[in-house]
């Protein structure tokens, strides 16, 4: 986790971010979306805090909750940092959220984008619309030697060569700075 709403940057990202590189581990930021927020002032904390490096997974919203938020609004401001991100970065970021949330608000929404469900089973996401995820989170409870507590487990639908596609690599003179005096 790198950022949350307009303001809230994770204490931890930076160590974390370093040492998985430093470690040659691919890695990825996600923004957790807070729906009464402004989407353009989330995407901005967000990009003043991930600085990505060549190879790193594209950015990640993770949207899961409605707030109490007019679901229209919601999707507004999702869709207004989805596409921030991606004029900032040159890469679709990918949708992070659960198998519930996405039948109930995302269905057929931002049919575009990479989409990571969480799950916890043992049976793949089906999808109300039968959409096609990329990714599955299908446990929140593994143990890893060297970390001290519960993590995610994950898959991905493709082979590591697949996985490239999702990834940021920058083209010589197509890695665009935000202009943050500039509104979506």
């Amino acid at each position: 986790k790198a950022t949350e709403g307009s303001d809230f940057q994770d204490s931890l990202f930076c160590s974390n971010w370093t040492q998985l590189r430093k470690y040659g581990v691919r890695r990825g930021a996600y923004h957790y979306f807070r729906p009464y927020g402004c989407g353009f002032e989330q995407a901005l904390n967000f990009l003043k805090t991930v600085e990505l490096s060549p190879g790193d997974l594209a950015p990640v919203l993770d949207l899961e909750t409605t707030d109490g938020m007019p679901v229209h609004i919601m999707l507004e401001e999702a869709r207004i940092w989805l596409q921030t991100v991606e004029r900032s970065y040159n890469i679709r970021p990918i949708l992070y959220t659960n198998q519930k949330f996405y039948d109930k608000y995302l269905s057929g929404v931002f049919d575009n984008y990479p989409l990571w469900i969480a799950r916890y089973s043992d049976q793949n996401p089906e999808l109300v619309d039968n959409a096609k995820w990329q990714f599955w989170q299908y446990s929140d409870q593994a143990a890893l030697s060297g970390i001290g507590s519960k993590v995610d487990l994950n898959v991905f639908w493709g082979t590591p060569s697949m996985l490239d596609h999702y990834c940021w690599f920058p083209s010589e003179g197509l890695s665009m700075p935000l202009e943050t005096n500039v509104a979506p």
